[in-house]
């Protein structure tokens, strides 16, 4: 499996609010995740650092024991056997660094309402767990063309949503940098993240803020992954999509993460 992530501040930007995270914890356990200070809130930088960290940290005490230390690879017949669940362990993830935000929050004013999207994936051998908070994105690209796998918790989705705007409409609205759904912001029962779980058999993963989607063409991402073949290829096709979205206005922070899989059976079903 390859995996590359690149994050830029963008041409307009004096600080990047955007963190992230690849992190192999064995031979077939991928960590990867994006985090997006909230923008217009003081503290949005450190909101998506400590979200990193803490989330980070949360899959790492519940699932770094169950990798066979013989083998170097993480034995999902023994989580099981503790009653572990990955879809749980990631929901609760998101709910420490939702902590960990509102904790940090209530002892500095100037840090008061900072929060953060995130958007994670765990690959396990040939299996996709994701959760989504916020506007930062997740693509399945492979050969039918590029598909959105989240569901954005934003204002212009939900008026995407209720037929009061179209897709197209929604690009140029006012309102499109409006999340509707943020880590830290609320207690986590206003925060709860969308969970999904896919098979990752063939083509790549394309994860990212919204300063990449907001200023590229998302259904030409698979135009600079077409040549990806190792690592180098996968490095110059990350920072080439990064250029792309500064070329065309570079006016948000800009982090992408993508991931190839080592698979090549079947394109990804819904579980």
């Amino acid at each position: 499996m390859l995996f590359f992530g690149k994050s830029d501040v963008g041409k307009t930007r004096a600080v990047n609010e955007d963190n992230f995270i690849t992190i192999k914890l064995c031979e077939n356990l991928l960590l990867c995740a994006i985090c997006d200070g909230i923008g217009g809130h003081k503290g949005g930088d450190i909101a998506s650092e400590l979200a990193i960290i803490a989330f980070t940290d949360y899959i790492k005490t519940h699932l770094c024991p169950f990798i066979a230390e013989d083998k170097n690879v993480f034995d999902m017949n023994a989580a099981l056997l503790f009653n572990v669940d990955i879809e749980d362990v990631l929901i609760k993830a998101v709910s420490a660094a939702n902590t960990t935000i509102r904790q940090r929050s209530a002892y500095d004013a100037k840090l008061k309402d900072m929060g953060t999207t995130l958007i994670a994936a765990l690959i396990i051998d040939n299996t996709l767990y994701a959760a989504n908070v916020g506007d930062s994105r997740l693509y399945y690209i492979g050969d039918e063309g590029v598909s959105q796998l989240t569901h954005d918790h934003s204002y212009v989705q939900y008026l995407i949503d209720t037929s009061q705007i179209t897709p197209e409409e929604a690009l140029k609205n006012k309102y499109r940098n409006v999340i509707t759904r943020a880590v830290g912001t609320n207690s986590f029962l206003e925060t709860d993240p969308d969970i999904y779980k896919l098979e990752f058999t063939s083509g790549f993963l394309l994860m990212c803020s919204d300063g990449l989607y907001n200023y590229s063409e998302p259904e030409k991402f698979g135009d600079f992954l077409k040549n990806v073949t190792d690592i180098d290829t996968l490095n110059s096709a990350v920072s080439e999509l990064v250029e792309n979205a500064n070329t065309n206005g570079g006016r948000d922070n800009i982090t992408v993460i993508v991931v190839k899989s080592h698979y090549k059976d079947t394109e990804p079903a819904a579980n």
